[in-house]
């Protein structure tokens, strides 16, 4: 997923909800067999500043599991 609303699995996207935007969010994916940890999203978030300035570098990154 691209943008939007992320995934609440623990607590980080309720936290970064609301200073931070989800940039992309990768989740478990059975036909290609692939998971992250125990089946949690990957989520990668950015400031609207960084993100309109193009500061990709400042991207973070938060990793929950069920």
């Amino acid at each position: 997923q691209m943008l939007g609303k992320g995934q609440v699995v623990q607590v980080a996207a309720d936290e970064m909800k609301d200073r931070y935007l989800l940039l992309l969010q990768l989740g478990p994916d059975m036909a290609l067999n692939w998971t992250v940890g125990e089946m949690g999203p990957l989520q990668y978030w950015i400031t609207p500043e960084d993100l309109a300035v193009k500061r990709f570098q400042n991207a973070i990154l938060t990793i929950e599991a069920y």
